[in-house]
């Protein structure tokens, strides 16, 4: 949580293990600040997140160009998105007002047997942005964040968080 450590898994399983990067923006000090500061009003955080100037995605809904009024909304799911792989580290009633912000984006849907891009099968939260969607994929027992994926004419990609909590040390797992 200070940022004074990493550690990443590659493709393939090697565990490379490096210095953090205390100042950089996914620095999980300054994310842990970031998110004890967020609103736990919906309405707020909501507002928060589609006026966001850094903007905070997992992955682009509708590449390069958003739909003329549609940039707010995307900004917003996509800064939820971004701030859910946090799981452990999001205080709950934040969490909860991350789920009820969500349910008020236009355009956002739920699909019950979405799956992630590992195959396991949860809620996909759903918004719709011209011919692309956006799915952040929640567990249907506890709804804990499983991973996203963006489904397009070119095809799919697809992001899965198969295991996170917080540890004592780089390299170690929960």
């Amino acid at each position: 949580m200070d940022g004074r450590g990493s550690a990443v898994r590659a493709e393939g399983g090697e565990l490379r293990i490096g210095d953090g990067e205390p100042n950089a923006r996914t620095d999980p000090s300054r994310t842990q600040r970031e998110l004890e500061g967020l609103p736990t009003d919906p309405d707020a955080l909501l507002e928060h997140f589609r006026n966001l100037k850094e903007e905070r995605t997992p992955l682009s809904i509708c590449g390069p160009t958003c739909p003329a009024g549609a940039e707010g909304d995307v900004r917003a799911f996509g800064a939820i998105g971004w701030y859910m792989k946090f799981g452990p580290m999001i205080p709950a009633d934040t969490t909860a007002a991350m789920y009820r912000a969500l349910a008020k984006i236009p355009n956002v849907t739920i699909e019950e047997n979405t799956a992630d891009g590992d195959g396991r099968k949860g809620i996909g939260v759903v918004l719709t942005v011209g011919e692309s969607k956006g799915y952040y994929i929640l567990d249907p027992g506890d709804y804990h964040y499983l991973g996203m994926k963006v489904v397009d004419g070119d095809g799919a990609v697809a992001m899965s968080v198969l295991d996170s909590g917080i540890v004592d040390g780089p390299g170690q797992t929960p």
